[in-house]
């Protein structure tokens, strides 16, 4: 068990604490407050003249997936090759020893969501993660948390140079809207094949399934004011969470 003694403790929900304490045992916080009994055993760090507070969360980061120091080997946050690239999960990309999560550690920031990159119109699914750990598979908090979406430069200027759609804004949302049709017909078609015959699933429909069905949201990147109404215009159009 750890005690923090001390120190001034911003609970966030419950107002300041001066020379409080916090009672950490494991993952968990036991006790809160002024005059708290530590119990026998207990390691104790004095936190006096410092704040004490719940560790931060970032909700939109590449960490481990654009890596510190290590040049382009650890670049590995985008996937731009196609704009709909829904089956990528930034999960599998992650590596937990960049020098990224240390920084983030070191600003009081615990918590983070890791998204693909913005280079795509779909990009794939985000994690969010604590900031230590050295597998990504114990580090996780909640898998699949939203489906990456990019509006505006980034997918202009990466299909432009390889002479492709989209290539305006007008091309995002238009590749976006095909690809959302083109679900929710192979969600049709899966739902009226027969059982006892075999159905090819599609990495990528699959993938946006949950998007449709308002599992998980559209998790939008965007440029300017008229991405983020472009964004809700499709949201309202498919009926999706953003």
């Amino acid at each position: 068990m750890l005690a923090i003694k001390g120190g001034t403790v911003y609970t966030i929900t419950n107002g300041i604490v001066n020379d409080g304490t916090v009672v950490i045992d494991g993952k968990n916080i036991k006790a809160v407050g002024r005059d708290i009994p530590i119990p026998k055993g207990c390691r104790v760090y004095d936190a006096k003249g410092k704040i004490v507070m719940p560790g931060f969360v970032d909700a939109h980061t590449h960490l481990g997936n654009f890596n510190e120091a290590t040049g382009p080997v650890g670049f590995d946050g985008n996937e731009w090759v196609n704009p709909v690239t829904p089956h990528i999960r930034a999960k599998d990309g992650i590596w937990p020893q960049d020098l990224g999560f240390r920084d983030a550690r070191e600003g009081g920031v615990s918590t983070v969501c890791v998204l693909p990159g913005s280079a795509n119109v779909i990009g794939g699914t985000g994690v969010v993660i604590k900031t230590v750990g050295d597998s990504v598979d114990d580090m996780v908090v909640l898998d699949d948390c939203g489906m990456k979406a990019a509006f505006g430069e980034n997918p202009k200027g990466v299909y432009q140079e390889q002479k492709k759609m989209p290539v305006t804004r007008m091309g995002n949302a238009a590749v976006m809207r095909e690809t959302f049709i083109k679900v929710k017909n192979y969600m049709e078609k899966k739902q009226k094949h027969e059982e006892d015959k075999p159905f090819e699933e599609n990495i990528s429909m699959e993938a946006l399934i949950p998007v449709l069905e308002r599992k998980i949201p559209l998790r939008v990147h965007a440029h300017r004011a008229d991405d983020i109404l472009t964004a809700i215009r499709i949201a309202k159009e498919f009926n999706i969470d953003i």
